[in-house]
């Protein structure tokens, strides 16, 4: 026979109600426990005055001690302890499915932050009042980072877009991506010293296959009802893009001054063709 006092963990003041009760050792108890697990754990508790929690924390500890120590069969002592975690789930099974409802909420939020976090990134985003025109070289005050939705092809560094030009119109607040973008700074400075405007043409060229931006002649022919005099040729305009509307067709061109006072004086009275150089 053991004492009650050996049993794993119990302190003397345990020790002392357990004797009070008339629990002298631990083969008694665990003969009223083994025998009728969760009544018995509850007449123990009622004789001791000591908890149902507690007496099933000090017979865990003491069923595992037996397996390791005191050479009482593994499968037994299993079963003792498989028994009394039993009987503490049935005394709080509210406790411990309120628990997993917490920590699958808990799981379901963190999952939720962790794909908005993945969704969403610093982007470089256009902050230009009115939006930017095409073939305007970007400046530092013009972007910014902001943290938005992720989008394909977007920039992560302000440097990066420095100095580059949209190809067409970006709206206010838009993120930039690499392929509205381009760095040509030899055309930039080009354009510094030409108006950019968009003209009716009455042919398409150049081919669709061609790079744009391409330098081409501007062929400007007087229509038949028009009081011009002669037809005109403009050398050396730069062809920025070719926009279709319809059966219609528009060049966005860039001319040196002296062009685009040809261009003032016969465009309203003159059909205009794109004539591409020979490479």
């Amino acid at each position: 026979m053991s004492d009650v006092s050996t049993l794993k963990n119990i302190t003397p003041d345990e020790v002392k109600k357990f004797r009070a009760a008339m629990f002298g050792t631990r083969e008694q108890i665990w003969t009223i426990v083994d025998n009728k697990l969760e009544v018995g754990i509850g007449d123990i508790a009622k004789g001791t005055g000591i908890s149902e929690d507690r007496l099933v924390e000090l017979l865990e500890a003491d069923a595992l001690d037996e397996a390791e120590n005191l050479g009482v069969p593994r499968q037994k002592s299993l079963q003792r302890f498989a028994g009394l975690a039993l009987s503490w789930f049935r005394r709080h099974w509210f406790d411990a499915t309120v628990l997993g409802a917490f920590l699958a909420l808990l799981f379901l939020v963190l999952h939720a932050v962790c794909v908005h976090r993945a969704e969403y990134s610093m982007q470089v985003v256009l902050t230009t009042s009115g939006g930017l025109p095409a073939f305007h070289a970007i400046t530092k005050n013009e972007v910014t980072l902001r943290r938005t939705r992720r989008i394909v092809g977007s920039f992560g560094k302000v440097e990066d877009t420095i100095g580059t030009y949209p190809t067409a119109p970006i709206a206010e607040g838009a993120v930039l991506r690499s392929e509205q973008l381009k760095s040509d700074p030899a055309l930039l400075a080009d354009l510094t010293r030409r108006s950019l405007l968009q003209v009716p043409v009455k042919s398409s060229a150049p081919e669709a296959t061609m790079k744009l931006p391409l330098h081409v002649f501007l062929l400007l022919s007087p229509r038949a009802d028009a009081n011009a005099a002669q037809a005109a040729v403009l050398k050396d305009v730069i062809l920025l893009a070719i926009r279709r509307d319809g059966d219609s067709s528009w060049a966005s061109v860039a001319v040196l001054p002296d062009q685009l006072a040809v261009l003032s004086s016969l465009l309203g009275s003159a059909d205009v063709f794109v004539v591409q150089t020979a490479p």
